[in-house]
């Protein structure tokens, strides 16, 4: 009786131990290109920068991240940044404005910056980065 008990025991516990045991594969990063590139007005950019709009595909309804970790910071360290969500078929678009942090500071993508991209599916994983290059102009 009680070998049965530990056999039925085992049995049920097996396909739940599996989960936790199996790895997980990890996230991988969204595809990301650079869509377009156009000059910021003068007035809005007084030493010059870009508009960048990206797209790319990514995992469904999952947050993609884009940041310029090149162009200068605002006052409390924040990036320049733009997040999307990737509708159902994953397809996803963010652009890059310039961006007034301070009065005389701009922060703006110039060429030659890289521009990180990374999602965060819906279950919360997070995928390693994918760099895309600004090219100069």
């Amino acid at each position: 009786m009680r070998t049965r008990r530990a056999l039925l025991t085992l049995l049920v516990a097996l396909p739940l131990l599996g989960g936790c045991l199996g790895r997980a594969l990890p996230v991988p990063p969204p595809t990301a290109t650079i869509q377009s590139i156009t000059q910021c007005p003068m007035l809005d950019c007084p030493e010059g920068g870009l508009v960048v709009t990206l797209t790319g595909t990514a995992n469904a309804r999952a947050l993609v991240t884009a940041l310029d970790e090149e162009a200068p910071r605002g006052p409390d360290g924040e990036y320049l940044s733009g997040v999307a969500m990737a509708n159902e078929l994953g397809r996803w678009s963010i652009t890059l404005a310039p961006r007034q942090f301070t009065p005389g500071t701009v922060s703006a993508v110039q060429p030659g910056h890289s521009i990180r991209v990374f999602q965060v599916t819906p279950d919360g994983d997070a995928s390693s980065s994918f760099y895309v290059s600004v090219p100069r102009m």
